[in-house]
Parts: C-alpha cells; structure tokens; sequence
C-alpha cells in the first residue's frame, strides 16, 4: 500500500486504524485488539511529541535513539550507522511587493542569495525581468516545464507559484 505524508498526516492518529482498514486489500486484514491500538497510538504520539523531524538534526539523533530503544525492548539488537550529511537550513524565503510580505521555501538546487536577497521587477518568465514569475503543480516546481524555463532564461531569482492540489 502506498501511501503519501500528506494523507497519512491527515488521517493519523486519530482515524488511522479506520483508515488502515479501508485502504487494505481484500486479501490484506488487518486486525488490531484495542491493546494494539493503544499501543499504536502512543507509539505515533511520542513520535510526534519529539518536534520537528528533519535529516541531520539533534531530532532526528534523538528519533535514532528512541527508535533503537523500542526495538531492544522486544528483543531485537538494533544499529545505528552514522552518517555525514551536508545541510541546508533556509532561514528566510519570501517575496516581498507592495508592502505584502509572502513566505516560501527555496528551491533546493538554485543560488542562495545573502541577507539582501534580489531586487527589482517581477515579470513572466519570457520577460527580461530580474525576477522571473512561473505557476507550478508543488511537485514539478523542480523538473519538467519549469527546469525548461530556468535553463533558458536568465533571470537573477525566480518566484514558483505552486498551484493544485
């Protein structure tokens, strides 16, 4: 069963089981005690409870740690293998215009900009604008059509408007 953050977010913890039970298969069953279930819950809940979870930081240690420790508890011997990993922390990715001020998040495999960030005019992409305007479904925002668009024009920043679902 595949199943995206967004729809497990919007269904956990509180109608997960539910929704366990009517996304399986006819030959999947799934049946859970109310012991299970409690169990389930706390587990899902100190997850949770741990803060933002994030590659690299002292939350994901800490997740490391807590999910070793669960899995001694039933009598298995986990390992943790470390890992270096260079990060990227934005610490602000915005648009500001006409006094409106509007956050966002950078893409990832674009320049970063220093504390000034760019300035000038906004314009469509085929516009010879320092700022470049692109409209996106959140998961091309990166690839396809709006790569095709950052390749050929040469604009000091673009804005992606990530529209849909």
């Amino acid at each position: 069963m595949r199943v995206s953050r967004r729809t497990f977010l919007s269904v956990a913890p509180l109608g997960l089981f539910d929704w366990i039970s009517m996304a399986t298969t006819s030959t999947q069953r799934v049946s859970l005690t109310a012991d299970h279930r409690d169990q389930v819950l706390s587990i899902v809940r100190e997850y949770a409870d741990q803060g933002y979870h994030r590659t690299g930081t002292a939350v994901d240690r800490i997740s490391a740690e807590w999910l070793a420790d669960r899995v001694r508890r039933i009598g298995l011997s986990p390992s943790l293998e470390p890992f270096s990993v260079r990060r990227v922390d934005p610490i602000t990715a915005c648009v500001i215009a006409g006094g409106r001020r509007v956050n966002g998040l950078p893409l990832f495999d674009a320049a970063f900009t220093d504390a000034e960030g760019v300035r000038g005019p906004l314009g469509r992409m085929q516009d010879a604008t320092p700022i470049g305007l692109a409209e996106s479904i959140p998961a091309a925002a990166g690839s396809g059509a709006i790569l095709d668009i950052r390749r050929q024009h040469r604009h000091r920043a673009l804005v992606v408007v990530a529209r849909g679902a």
